[in-house]
């Protein structure tokens, strides 16, 4: 590994699946790493499902993190509604693993980055998200969407993660409207009996700033 990325900090954003909200809680956190002293950059290295416009390729995903940090870095974009690996073989503009490391060298500033899909979805020709965040060896916050289901997946990404010795730092529990209004789930406090990584319930719109607010305390403390 090059030493300019052993002397990266940062934390990497990834998820149980596609469209658990991996955004939405990137968007949340950045204002309180700033609060907390670190000079923030968002890293969308790579997007799919990109809309056309005009001569652009708009990646919806990183138009909203730089929302939240102006200086957002998303490389990589693609129309394929696929997984990086995918849209890249099937637009004939291959991608690997170097490509996507080489947007992550920033040893002045702290990352926020975000990977595309789930921690096992093929980011790029040679790889998954999980090799990306092994080779930048960032700590992690996995999002997971609070539904049925979600306790299975959220173990297997944390067990990938384990298995890679890789340090996860929170899950965050992210609900969707969609099951917002189910009182028979308790995911939050099952997953606190078969983890100790620390479990963040969340919403959609609007993550619970107090326990969020802890994290980057907590990231921020990392970084020295």
């Amino acid at each position: 590994m090059p030493s300019e990325q052993s002397k990266q900090r940062g934390v990497f954003i990834t998820g149980t699946d596609t469209g658990v909200g991996k955004t939405t809680v990137a968007c949340a956190l950045i204002p309180l790493l700033k609060i907390e002293g670190l000079p923030v950059i968002a890293v969308k290295p790579v997007e799919t499902g990109c809309r056309v416009r005009g001569l652009d390729l708009v990646a919806e995903d990183a138009a909203r993190l730089a929302k939240a940090s102006p200086q957002t870095i998303c490389r990589y974009r693609y129309t394929t509604a696929a997984s990086a690996a995918r849209a890249a073989e099937l637009e004939g503009r291959p991608l690997y693993l170097a490509d996507l490391l080489a947007c992550c060298i920033h040893p002045e500033h702290y990352l926020v980055v975000e990977g595309a899909g789930g921690v096992l979805s093929p980011i790029a020709c040679d790889g998954l998200n999980v090799d990306l965040i092994a080779a930048l060896a960032l700590p992690v916050v996995v999002v997971a969407e609070d539904r049925l289901g979600c306790i299975n997946q959220t173990l297997m990404a944390l067990e990938v993660l384990t298995q890679r010795n890789l340090e996860t730092v929170a899950v965050v529990l992210n609900t969707i409207e969609s099951t917002i209004n189910r009182t028979d789930l308790d995911n939050h406090h099952e997953l606190r009996s078969w983890t100790d990584v620390p479990v963040i319930g969340a919403q959609s719109d609007a993550p619970h700033r107090q326990t969020l607010a802890h994290l980057a305390a907590l990231l921020r403390k990392q970084a020295k």
